[in-house]
Order: C-alpha cells, then structure tokens, then sequence
C-alpha cells in the first residue's frame, strides 16, 4: 500500500463522513467506515481492522472472514 493509497483512503472516508452532516462522530464510527475502503486496497490490512472494528471473538471469527474475502476474489477470476 503506498503512501497515495492511503492519502486517497483517507480522503474517501473524510467526504464520506463530512457527507453525513453529523458535527460528532465516534472514533469506532470511522474505523467501521475505513473498512469498505481499505477492502479495495489490502485485504490482509482489511482482515487486520476488522478484526478490530468487527470485534473477532474467536478463530472462526477470522475463517469466516477469510472465506468470504476467498469467494469474492474467486469470483472476480471468473468474472472477468
């Protein structure tokens, strides 16, 4: 991930926030809010975060994930 990956990450999630209107926001709020964009970028740093953000309980918690992420990339193979 360079360092314009990340500058646009958090530019992404700034309007995305600032477009909401609300004046207060929970630090939690925009961590779950990084999630879908840093998805885009790195899926191991997305599965680190969520794991945060989503509050991982247990190692299922991680395989779940995991298999989602793999059917969504597996897809996206035969798709294109």
């Amino acid at each position: 991930m360079s360092d314009a990956d990340l500058a646009g990450l958090a530019q992404r999630v700034e309007e995305n926030i600032r477009a909401t209107g609300v004046s207060q926001i929970d630090a939690n709020e925009i961590g779950l809010s990084i999630l879908p964009e840093l998805r885009t970028i790195d899926l191991v740093a997305y599965l680190r975060f969520a794991s945060v953000y989503q509050a991982f309980e247990s190692l299922d918690d991680f395989e779940a994930s995991i298999a989602v992420l793999r059917e969504e990339e597996e897809s996206k193979g035969t798709s294109a």
